[in-house]
């Protein structure tokens, strides 16, 4: 009975060490000054860009934004649906 008990661990032990190392560890996404231009689309015209909020004309590349310091930037999101339903309120 002790080498079908030691067959069963190793099955386990290898069982587990198959699945501790063939799933892909999780990537974290690393967002910078420079990511909105990327992500935010050209018609929108207020915007979060990860730190600051920012302003610009519909299509233009450039945007003029709060001047935050930021350890860490978070994932740039448009606020025009945001801004009109203030706007309307």
């Amino acid at each position: 009975m002790k080498p079908l008990k030691q067959l069963l661990i190793a099955a386990a032990l290898s069982t587990l060490v198959a699945c501790v190392t063939t799933e892909p560890a999780p990537t974290a996404v690393d967002y910078n000054y420079d990511s909105w231009r990327t992500m935010i689309p050209d018609s929108c015209t207020h915007f979060f860009d990860g730190c600051n909020t920012c302003s610009r004309a519909p299509g233009a590349e450039m945007a003029a934004c709060t001047r935050m310091a930021c350890p860490k930037y978070e994932k740039p999101v448009c606020l025009d649906d945001q801004t009109q339903a203030t706007v309307a309120e």
